[in-house]
């Protein structure tokens, strides 16, 4: 067993726990980021065009960067947070420039965000340029040690407050993570699915790691689902703003087939149309029967019409199609993969959780987006809220003083406790567990839900879960992924809970049951000691 002690510990690689890290380094604390994969999530993802980052234009245009950001929610979300997120943006962004990150202004290239009115903040250019500058800011920070190999499994937790993290290495050996405060920035669930696509096994750790010791998560049944390839290769990200540019689009026979699909009066053009304004999926307008229509027949083959293409917002996807060796209007099968949570741990107005000591960021955040969010305020907020949390979570660290100890025999009780159970005779290897969590979610929690498949779904992971004894391949190689899997059963119970709770159809979430909008509040879910979930409005 391997134990590290630090002041401020962050778990994550992505935008977020950079973020934090950095702050907190800044602050004049003693700082361990622990990784399971560096440069990962959603953020370094190379099979897609640079991601964007929305901010205000100047100061007179935060209250209307605030108001887009409220209509695009359709509420659930904080409307505090909101606001934070819309008055530090701005500086935000020229941080991450002062990183040595390079933009396009999105306003030249006339690319407006999903589900946003103006085109706002810009472009990443590079990629791979980012990712030396993030190293370079790591480099110049001596109070700041990276952890690499590390997937976290459990919070360490005394006299009610979280003291670290418990994780495991590659080859199974416990590590034990020891800080006065810590910041969970590890992403989302987006693994829980069987198409997905981000850098790294999201298996939703951070949700399950918080509600088992009492935190709120919200928002989980928001998850959005954007259109990525089967072909050519499996899991490029096809730019929203390509379907305006469509030369065909058949099924895998060659067939038209998105009228089939459209309500009457609802054309194809008009559905076409609504599809380039964003990526994500939403109930909100007719283009959900685009995401449908192309789930129902397995994929939808495009080819792009190369004269269309010549337009100045499409220069972004121009650019990876050529770095990717693909020509322009090289036919792509596409279909909806889950790419990105809008829920996570509760954060309250102070940015601080229901745990004392623990704070969370990214993706692994909850309250200041809602039911849909705009594009770039991920980017946007892992800047914002990775601060904010780094800078309450160095205070916390500096008035709290020295780190606590824990012994190899309470964090054993720990790992056990986390279980709900000390069974060690599971014969289920923890890839057959994860391909069994990917088809219950699939089935259960994909585009359309209803009450009878959420509920099977919930049966189906709790059997799991009482079946499945990640305590089995305790001290061996398999360590990692196994209590990894056994998170990702525990976030995805928490993510269907949450579905079936919320009986409305609203932003990403879609009951063909319950179609009307009737309740713009947040929901909570978290679990009991006995390892069943609770539910709640938020207050």
């Amino acid at each position: 067993m391997i134990k590290l002690y630090t002041d401020v510990l962050v778990v994550g690689g992505g935008a977020a726990g950079l973020k934090a890290a950095l702050t907190a380094a800044d602050r004049g604390v003693q700082v361990i980021l622990a990784v399971d994969y560096p440069y990962s999530g959603s953020t370094f993802y190379a099979n897609s065009p640079e991601w964007g980052l929305t901010c205000a234009r100047d100061e007179a245009d935060v209250e209307a960067l605030y108001q887009d950001i409220i209509h695009a929610s359709h509420g659930c979300l904080n409307p505090v947070l909101a606001r934070r997120m819309a008055e530090e943006s701005r500086q935000g962004f020229e941080e991450l420039k002062g990183y040595g990150l390079e933009f396009t202004n999105s306003k030249d290239i006339g690319m407006v965000s999903c589900f946003g009115k103006t085109a706002r903040g810009g472009v990443l250019n590079d990629l791979n340029q980012a990712v030396d500058a993030y190293q370079e800011q790591i480099e110049a920070r001596p109070k700041l040690k990276v952890v690499s190999g590390i997937t976290a499994f459990t919070l360490v937790m005394k006299e009610g407050a979280c003291r670290g993290v418990i994780g495991f290495q590659k080859d199974g050996e416990i590590t034990v993570l020891l800080a006065s405060a810590t910041v969970l920035a590890c992403g989302g669930g987006e693994n829980l699915y069987q198409y997905s696509y981000a850098v790294g096994p999201l298996n939703g750790s951070a949700y399950a790691m918080a509600a088992r010791h009492g935190a709120r998560i919200v928002n989980l049944e928001f998850v959005q689902f954007i259109n990525a390839t089967l072909e050519p290769a499996g899991g490029l990200n096809y730019f929203q703003g390509a379907f305006a540019a469509v030369k065909s689009f058949t099924n895998r026979s060659g067939e038209r087939f998105l009228e089939k699909y459209l309500p009457r009066g609802c054309t194809a053009e008009e559905c076409m149309k609504l599809r380039s304004s964003h990526g994500p999926f939403s109930s909100e307008d007719v283009s959900k029967y685009f995401y449908i229509a192309v789930a129902a027949e397995g994929g939808a083959v495009i080819v792009s019409d190369l004269k269309k293409l010549e337009a100045p917002e499409f220069t972004s996807w121009k650019k990876f199609l050529t770095g990717s060796h693909y020509p322009f209007d090289t036919p792509m099968t596409i279909y909806p993969h889950a790419h990105a949570f809008n829920g996570g741990i509760l954060a309250g107005n102070d940015i601080t959780t229901d745990i004392p000591g623990l704070y969370a960021a990214g993706e692994s955040m909850g309250g200041c987006h809602g039911a849909n969010r705009m594009g770039g305020n991920a980017i946007m907020a892992a800047q914002v809220f990775g601060k904010l949390s780094a800078n309450a979570a160095a205070d916390y660290a500096k008035a709290r003083g020295n780190t606590d100890d824990v012994t190899s025999e309470e964090s054993l009780a720990m790992i056990e406790q986390a279980c709900y159970s000390k069974e060690r005779q599971g014969k289920m290897p923890p890839e057959k567990a994860m391909e069994a969590v990917q088809k219950i979610v699939q089935k259960a929690a994909f585009l359309e839900r209803t009450e009878e498949k959420l509920n099977e779904g919930i049966r189906s992971l709790e059997r799991l879960r009482e079946a499945y004894a990640p305590m089995a391949f305790l001290d061996t190689p398999q360590a990692a992924s196994a209590f990894s899997t056994y998170n990702a059963v525990c976030s995805a119970l928490l993510m269907l809970t949450a579905m079936r709770e919320r009986r409305e159809t609203r932003g990403a979430h879609l009951r063909l049951d319950y179609p009307e909008k009737t309740d713009g509040n947040m929901r909570y879910v978290t679990f009991r000691p006995s390892g069943e979930v609770a539910f709640g409005p938020v207050r």
